[in-house]
Order: C-alpha cells, then structure tokens, then sequence
C-alpha cells in the first residue's frame, strides 16, 4: 500500500499512527472478539529508484519488522535506501 508524505518524519509518524489505530480496532469473528496487529516495511522513493525497487526495500524492511517481533513497522535502512 503505497502513501506519500512530503517529510520524514511525517512518514514516520503516519505509519507509527496506522499501526496503533490497527492495534486498537476489534474485530468480532463467530462471536468472539480478536485483537489484530501488523507490522509493516516503509521505504522511500529516490529519483534513482524504480517501482520494483521500492517494493524490494520496503520488503527488506518488512522482514526486519518480522524478526524484531509483532505489531511493529520499520523504515528501510540508509544502506538498503541507496541500494537499487
């Protein structure tokens, strides 16, 4: 899911602010109720950068997430940032 913030930390802050409202959301499933969490990998598009290889560093940052554990998201690293 593609979104486009002008700053940093706006991106920083908008994905940080759709994991905790995910977070808080209920779902209701045959009568019980479930919590639901995501993690997620957010990377930024550089003027060098193709639509595969955005895709590809925020898949590399999704799997960071992963391995740091649930409900987390994380930005791709400087060095995957620059690698295409």
């Amino acid at each position: 899911m593609p979104w486009r913030f002008g700053y940093p930390c706006a991106r920083s802050r908008a994905s940080r602010e759709i994991r905790e409202r995910i977070e808080q959301h209920v779902m209701i499933v045959d009568g019980g109720e479930i919590q639901v969490c995501i993690s997620a990998g957010v990377a930024e598009l550089s003027d060098k950068d193709s639509g595969a290889a955005l895709i590809t560093k925020a898949d590399a940052a999704l799997y960071v997430a992963k391995q740091g554990g649930r409900n987390r998201v994380e930005a791709a690293s400087p060095q995957t940032q620059t690698q295409t």
